[in-house]
This record gives C-alpha cells, sequence and structure tokens, in this order.
C-alpha cells in the first residue's frame, strides 16, 4: 500500500484545495455539517486568529491529507494550538471548530481501514510536537470510536431520524408522538385559538430583516439563565458568514403575524441541520418553543425529494427528545503526546487541566 501524507498548514492553501475538498466530499457523502469544507474555512477565517482559553491560543493549521497510489482517501482537519491551565501552557492537536460550535468532527473518509488511520497518527505523533491529542464531538459510527470505545467519554447526544425510516409525516406522529405529546400539541392550539391569536407559520430565506429578528428573539433567552450566540460579535458574523456560504433558512411560528418562535436550519449532503433555535419567553404557556420543532419536522416530509435526515443538533433536550426518540451519540478522547511535558502531567489529575486522561490512550501504538 502506499500511502502519503500532505499538509495544509496556511490559509491560503486551504483555499487551493477547496475544489479537492468539495468533490471528495460529494465522494464520502458524509453528513457531518461541522467538518464541512464550507464550515470549517468560515471558521478559521473568523476564529482563526481569536486567542482566548475557549479558543485556544497561536492556533496553526494542521490538516493532514491522506493519499493512497495518489487518490485522496482522508482529510484529518485538526489545529495545533495552547492554552494555559493553572499558568502552565500546554499544547494540545485538537480538530478545527471543537473548540465551540462543533457538533459532529471526525476524520473525513469513505470506508477507510484502521491500519490508514494509524498511518496518520503514526505521522503525527513523528513530525509534529504537542502535548496532547484532544479530541471532541466524534460520532459513534466514527472509526475512531469504535476500536476505543472503552476509553471514550461521553460528551452528548444529537436527537436526529432517517425520513425514509417513516413513510410520512403522519406515520411519523402515529409511531413516534406519545399519546400525552399529541394531546399537549392540540392543547396548545387550542389555547393559542381561545385566546383570540392567530397561529401561522413560514419558512423564509434568511435576510437582513429577519435575521434581526432572530436576534432580537434569541435576546430572550437571557431570561432564563442562558446565553444568545448572538450577543459575542465574531461569533454573530460566523453565523452571517456561514448561512451565506451554505443553503439555509429560517422557520417562524408566529401569533397575529407576530414572530414569537425560529429555527435556523442549514442544509448540507441531504441532512437539515438545527443550527440554532429559540422562542419569546413571553409566550411560554402557548408552547410556540415545542410547536416549532413539529413544524420542522412536517417540513421536512414536505421536502423529502431534497431532505434525508432530519438532525436537531446537539443535545438530549428534553423539547428535543419528545418528538425525536433516536440519537447518535458523540464522544471526546484524550491521550498524552510526544514531549516530556505529556510524560510529567501523565501524573498529574488531568481534570483539573481541563483534559480527560485516558491511562490506556486512544493510539497508544502509535506514541513514539
Amino acid at each position: 500500500m502506499n500511502l502519503e501524507i500532505k499538509i495544509i498548514d496556511s490559509f491560503e492553501k486551504l483555499e487551493g484545495f477547496e475544489n479537492e475538498w468539495r468533490d471528495f466530499e460529494k465522494y464520502t457523502q458524509h453528513r457531518n455539517l461541522t467538518a464541512s469544507y464550507d464550515w470549517i474555512k468560515t471558521w478559521w477565517d473568523c476564529f482563526g486568529n481569536t486567542d482566548s482559553h475557549e479558543f485556544g491560543n497561536n492556533k496553526q493549521l494542521l490538516i493532514i491529507l491522506l493519499y493512497r497510489d495518489e487518490n485522496l482517501r482522508a482529510i484529518a482537519p485538526f489545529t495545533r494550538l495552547t492554552r494555559n491551565n493553572f499558568g502552565v501552557p500546554i499544547s494540545y492537536v485538537e480538530f478545527i471548530g471543537q473548540q465551540w460550535g462543533g457538533t459532529y468532527l471526525d476524520i473525513i473518509s469513505e470506508n477507510i481501514s484502521e491500519e490508514e488511520i494509524n498511518y496518520i497518527i503514526q505521522w503525527l505523533y513523528n513530525n509534529i510536537r504537542f502535548d496532547f491529542l484532544q479530541l471532541k464531538y466524534i460520532p459513534e459510527d466514527s472509526i475512531l470510536y469504535s476500536p476505543h470505545q472503552d476509553e471514550m467519554e461521553y460528551l452528548s447526544g444529537c436527537p436526529e431520524f432517517r425520513l425514509s425510516e417513516f413513510g410520512s409525516y403522519d406515520d411519523y406522529k402515529s409511531s413516534v408522538y406519545s399519546k400525552k405529546l399529541k394531546q399537549n400539541i392540540r392543547t396548545a392550539h387550542n389555547h393559542i385559538k381561545k385566546s383570540g391569536m392567530e397561529y401561522s407559520e413560514s419558512a423564509e430565506e434568511i435576510n437582513p430583516e429577519n435575521l434581526d429578528k432572530i436576534i432580537h428573539i434569541s435576546g430572550s433567552k437571557v431570561g432564563d439563565d442562558k446565553v444568545s450566540i448572538y450577543e459575542d460579535p465574531k461569533k454573530r458574523e460566523f453565523l452571517r458568514h456561514i448561512l451565506n456560504r451554505l443553503k439555509s433558512d429560517v422557520m417562524f411560528i408566529k401569533l397575529n403575524g407576530y414572530e414569537v418562535s425560529y429555527r435556523v436550519n442549514v442544509y448540507f449532503n441531504g441532512v437539515k441541520f438545527c443550527l440554532d433555535a429559540a422562542y419569546n419567553r413571553f409566550y411560554k404557556k402557548q408552547q410556540v418553543g415545542s410547536l416549532s420543532v413539529d413544524y420542522s419536522i412536517r417540513h421536512s416530509y414536505d421536502n423529502l425529494d431534497w431532505i434525508q435526515w432530519h438532525c436537531e443538533g446537539t443535545g438530549m433536550d428534553f423539547y428535543k427528545t419528545k418528538y425525536i426518540k433516536t440519537s447518535r451519540n458523540i464522544y471526546t478522547h484524550v491521550c498524552k503526546g510526544n514531549t516530556i511535558k505529556s510524560y510529567l502531567i501523565n501524573k498529574l489529575d488531568l481534570k483539573k487541566l481541563g483534559a480527560r486522561h485516558s491511562r490506556k490512550g486512544v493510539y497508544r501504538e502509535s506514541v513514539s
């Protein structure tokens, strides 16, 4: 097997690789939005120079390309960065985007073998100096997960389902919705009607006008001790860019023509992915947030010609799981790097340093 590694270590090289990356996405048909070219390029453009404990410091592109007999076999979208933990600078190799906004992050490939994965990791340990390999948002169907599942730490789940498992929205509702949920939906609509309010729904392309409405509704989260991502200028700018780059829409629930709930969706390789959602807390009794999930599922079944998967994003929140009973779990894994510092820190409690230690190591055979 003739294997070769190439590296993308600059933004210019990343832009120059766009066509090959996009062709590879079509070939592999991977459905991991936050590991897509558009997401990663936009993320790096917005946050590559952002230094903080959340985003990491001194980030360097380290995208590893694996070729077999000159054919692209895998893209490992890594970055090398540092964080100061209790005054100690520690270097990490991580997925690009796991620092903020990630959902599914993985090595992009089609039927890659464990031997090929090990070749990538071996090259990493032989050529890059780092204290820890810390990978987050690894989906349970990743080849990174299966050989080391006993060493993985559960991070969260993503409620999702394949639409073809049910013939129609009515079939889905009949099979998945509980009797109580169906009654709650009817009760919410009756309550709205008795209150003299007119209920309506709309799916719209995102534009500056309705984006302002989204930001306004999102601000209502603060009253529930939650954070609106639009309060951070850089995160708001990232969302503006990603919604322009990818097919997207916003789904509103309206009362008397006034937007009271929204779901922002992005579409990638047949997946409808809910990127952000909120509702006006003044209308909590009307259950407009819950009703928006039902509306979104109906909308997916109305567009079966181009939507194959419905995903509600990271988090096993009750408002999601009462509508969707299946999910894809995501995991975190950490193992020591190839520096003297990593072996010294190995003897300490890594949880205090913000990393979970696996005594076996993810890729023990790869440590040089």
